[in-house]
């Protein structure tokens, strides 16, 4: 997708680029990132998890994605525990 013009680039493309290869998430447009794409994306490639956005990548996403790609469990893991720590840093400075 990184060779395909951004004007071009269908959820059908953004689709087939990601079942292909998860990391192909890296290059899809934030407007095309779905949460049906990232799922597909990470399904293929648990690393890819990474290139999921914030508003997608709850801890319910984490967790059914986790529970269907073992290789998202070590990207989930730094996330969550990240998460967690941010959350008490803040907790402190209130």
């Amino acid at each position: 997708m990184e060779f395909v013009s951004k004007g071009k680039i269908t959820d059908v493309i953004c689709k087939l680029a990601v079942q292909q290869n998860g990391y192909a998430l890296r290059h899809t447009p934030k407007r095309r990132m779905t949460e049906e794409i990232c799922k597909l994306a990470v399904q293929q490639n648990g690393y890819a998890l990474q290139f999921v956005p914030r508003k997608i990548r709850t801890d319910e996403f984490i967790k059914e994605v986790v529970q269907n790609n073992d290789s998202a469990l070590e990207y989930a893991l730094k996330y969550m525990y990240l998460t967690d720590l941010l959350r008490n840093i803040n907790k402190l400075n209130n």
